[in-house]
């Protein structure tokens, strides 16, 4: 089983939410822009940004990760 933290299309959705959130998007813009992306993938993200922080949490269907 592939690790999660692997995962092409996780690692994309974390790389451009870093990106969004070192440009200054707020906090409430960029956790839905990040469940949405995951949801285009699959996957149900879970995210919780601050001001120095980006929290998260992924899951697919049936599987554990």
């Amino acid at each position: 089983m592939e690790d999660a933290a692997t995962r092409p299309e996780i690692q994309f959705v974390l790389r451009l939410g870093r990106s969004l959130h070192r440009f200054g998007a707020p906090a409430h813009r960029l956790e839905q822009i990040l469940i949405a992306l995951s949801a285009r993938f699959g996957l149900e993200g879970q995210f919780f940004t601050t001001p120095t922080a980006i929290f998260s949490s992924f899951e697919a269907p049936g599987e554990n990760m």
